[in-house]
Order: structure tokens, then C-alpha cells, then sequence
């Protein structure tokens, strides 16, 4: 039997759908070999605990690995220059820089830390510009997902400083290049974004919804559509889910 955390959370209002919804398609898809397949519940901030065993046990924890990533949960599993994904946590309650969750809970809870001189030279080209501003422009809010490099590690202090993976950066250069306003959703399975749409009478032509997450999606907005005004039509139909507008100009 082998318990794991996967690199996914289940938060939010639709916090039971999702959990029911994942039960049942560990089911399906373990349906036709030989493994049992248990979700265990979720940790307190969040992540998704599954139980696996059987004579199949080896190849689904690869398979769920694959699909959803697993986390990190041993502060001594983690190397300088290795390149993991997490998810921010805290957004805005230090001003001198973000905390990116990758599940190290042993020997206890660790975050790993991006200064904020290294977003502003990432991100802003050394501009002195406040953790809020770019929490704002970049869309860096609880539960968004990151990718990282780990660039040191401090064993006595169970410290760990980080910085934006290459690949992390160029999303979002790709994202400022392009003329094209983004809706980041952060709580809500992919069918109810679409159900949202749908129902606010949004073409398909206007807008493309890529995911980052279970939860966590992007709303592209088409030439001719504006971020602010897709948040108006949709926001009644996806309450209680927070709603942010990526903007070049932002």
C-alpha cells in the first residue's frame, strides 16, 4: 500500500463537487486493472491525499503522478537547481516577497520563498515596483500554480529561497507580448467555467479557456473582448470564486 500526496487542491465553493468528482474518476480509470484506489482526504491547506494498492499499485501511482504531479513533502528530497511546481500561498501578507506551497511537511511545514528584488528582475526588468503591484499585474494569488527553480537551500534553518522557472517566465513574457486581455479563475472545475460562459451567452469565438489545475484556469479573451467585461457577465454565475484580469497595461 503506498499513501501520497498529488500535486493538485481542492478548495473553494465547489470544494465537495470536485472532491466527488475526482473520487469517481480514480475510480473509472482504475476500473479495468488491478489496483485499489482510495482518496484519503485532504491535508489542512489543501492537497488531495490518495491511497494505492494492489498488484497494479506501481504503474496507476505512475499514471496519477503523470496526470497530477506529487508533491514534495520531505524538506531533504529537495535540490538546489531542481526545477518543482506549487501553488502561492499567503499572496500579499509580506511585502518583501511571495511563498510558493509545494507540500514539504517533514521534518515540518516549509515554504519555499521568492524574494521580491527577483520577481521585479524577472518579471520587471529591475523595476522598484510594490509586492502588490505585481501580485496585481502578474495575477499572483492564493492557489495559482508555479513553476520554480530551487536556487538555495539552508539545512539548519529549513529555509528555501526559490525563483520563477525559465519556462514560468516566458509564459508570462508570451503573456505580455500578446495583445489579448486574461481571465485567471481560481476554484472552479473546467466544466462550470464552461457553464459560466455558456450561460452569460459568451461565443466561443470570443474567448478559449485553458487550464493551469483542476481549479485553476485561464480565460483568453479573443480580439474585440475585454477582461473586465467577461468578469461582469460571468461573475453571478461563479460565485465565490475569485476573478482576476491579466492586462498588459494593468
Amino acid at each position: 500500500m503506498t499513501i501520497f500526496t498529488l500535486l493538485t487542491k481542492i478548495y473553494g465553493p465547489f470544494k465537495k463537487n470536485t472532491y466527488r468528482q475526482l473520487s469517481q474518476h480514480l475510480s473509472n480509470t482504475s476500473s479495468d486493472i488491478e489496483v485499489d484506489v482510495k482518496l484519503k482526504g485532504l491535508t489542512d491547506r489543501g492537497w488531495v491525499q490518495i491511497e494505492v494498492s494492489g498488484e497494479d499499485a506501481p504503474f496507476f501511482s505512475r499514471y496519477l503522478e503523470k496526470q497530477f504531479g506529487k508533491t514534495h513533502e520531505k524538506f531533504e528530497d529537495l535540490n538546489v537547481n531542481s526545477i518543482i511546481r506549487g501553488r502561492i500561498i499567503n499572496s500579499g501578507d509580506f511585502g518583501f516577497g511571495l511563498f510558493v506551497d509545494v507540500g514539504i511537511t517533514s521534518p515540518k511545514m516549509i515554504d519555499c520563498f521568492i524574494p521580491l528584488y527577483v520577481l521585479r528582475k524577472q518579471l520587471l526588468a529591475n523595476k522598484s515596483i510594490p509586492l502588490r503591484e505585481v501580485i496585481n499585474k502578474f495575477c499572483l494569488h492564493d492557489f495559482l500554480p508555479l513553476e520554480i527553480k530551487i536556487v538555495e537551500k539552508k539545512t539548519k534553518l529549513f529555509n528555501v529561497r526559490a525563483q520563477l522557472s525559465d519556462r514560468q517566465v516566458t509564459n508570462y513574457v508570451r503573456w505580455l507580448e500578446t495583445d489579448l486581455n486574461r481571465v485567471i479563475v481560481l476554484g472552479a472545475p473546467y466544466s462550470q467555467v464552461l457553464k459560466a460562459l455558456k450561460n452569460a451567452k459568451v461565443s466561443s469565438h470570443s474567448v478559449k479557456v485553458q487550464s493551469l489545475g483542476l481549479l485553476e484556469h485561464v480565460i483568453i479573451c479573443m480580439q474585440g473582448t475585454d477582461g473586465p467585461g467577461i468578469v461582469s457577465l460571468i461573475g453571478k454565475f461563479l460565485p465565490r470564486v475569485p476573478l482576476h484580469i491579466f492586462n498588459r497595461n494593468g
